[in-house]
């Protein structure tokens, strides 16, 4: 479900009623296009973001590059 409200373009997303939670929330981002890749230093230097995974099947997609995981892991 976040996924897809993600893929929608969603500025932002909040999730009540909360319990607990534990003691460090990890928030990192993936980089799956073109655009994203050129922007990825601002993206993780956004307040909040811990780090970043680069999705590279969607990225070489986007790059119409055909991602093999034998030959690239």
């Amino acid at each position: 479900m976040i996924k897809r409200l993600l893929d929608l373009g969603t500025p932002g997303l909040l999730f009540p009623m909360i319990q607990s939670v534990e003691e460090e929330t990890t928030v990192i981002m993936q980089i799956e296009t073109i655009d994203a890749l050129e922007r990825a230093e601002a993206i993780a230097a956004v307040g909040g973001v811990d780090g970043i995974f680069f999705g590279p099947a969607d990225i070489a997609a986007a790059m119409n590059i055909i991602y093999d995981k034998k030959e690239h892991g």
